[in-house]
């Protein structure tokens, strides 16, 4: 993941706006196979932010109020951490992580 910040992109509704977060390279259909079948054993309260989140390209666009662009990032973050883990060969851990 790109370490900037997720840029707004304009009303979401509800109160939030579209934010966008940018990666280092566009996802393969192997990473985004992983990515959706690593949903499935989530929390609810980051299975509900993961459902938020748009891959377009080689960005995510996720809606959000101001003041939950940085958990937004965080679970973002930790799924990607996860997915990765999983494809190298790892077990991909869904302990939170603080």
């Amino acid at each position: 993941m790109s370490p900037e910040a997720p840029v707004p992109e304009g009303p979401a509704g509800d109160g939030r706006a579209y934010y966008r977060a940018r990666l280092d390279s566009e996802p393969s259909p192997e990473w985004m196979r992983a990515y959706r079948a690593g949903m499935l054993g989530l929390m609810p309260e980051d299975r509900d932010a993961v459902l938020r989140m748009e891959f377009q390209g080689d960005s995510v666009r996720f809606s959000a109020s101001e003041g939950e662009v940085g958990k937004m990032r965080k679970v973002l973050e930790r799924r990607l951490d996860a997915v990765n883990s999983i494809l190298s060969g790892g077990r991909g851990g869904s302990a939170p992580q603080s």
